[in-house]
């Protein structure tokens, strides 16, 4: 990114980065086995990969008095990591799937997929979700 002079001393004076920065295929070339949790989705390459999470400081969590806000970070780790396992677990079951595809209707790309086909076979959310992982180019690879 570009930055205007004073921003090293002042890192917020500086714009913002308004390209994607996230590039999956460090890790895994072929993206089949590799995900983000992040709370930035205008960072990323990979939206197929990707589980968007609310931008979390432990700072504010330790302190803050609000328990809603400290309920909500609470229950919503605890869903990734079972969305996670939950991954693991289909893909354990099914060798032939990745695990990128396993976690895929957890993704907002495939969270709006498994709505599609919930809505047009009046399917249940987990017939849908096993749908997807079956045939993923339901889901779209962009917004």
């Amino acid at each position: 990114k570009t930055e205007p002079p004073g921003s090293l001393e002042k890192p917020r004076k500086g714009r913002p980065v308004i390209e994607p920065s996230k590039d999956l295929r460090f890790f895994d070339e072929s993206l089949r086995n590799v995900i983000i949790v992040d709370d930035n989705p205008l960072r990323l390459f990979q939206f197929r990969n990707a589980r968007i999470f609310k931008k979390f400081h432990a700072d504010d969590w330790c302190t803050t008095q609000d328990e809603a806000v400290k309920a909500g970070y609470d229950v919503s780790m605890q869903t990734v990591s079972r969305e996670i396992e939950s991954a693991v677990e289909y893909m354990n079951a099914n060798p032939e799937v990745p695990f990128a595809t396993a976690f895929l209707p957890y993704t907002p790309l495939g969270q709006t997929a498994v709505q599609f086909i919930m809505d047009g076979r009046k399917w249940t959310k987990a017939q849908a979700m096993e749908y997807l992982r079956k045939n993923p180019s339901i889901a779209d690879k962009r917004f």
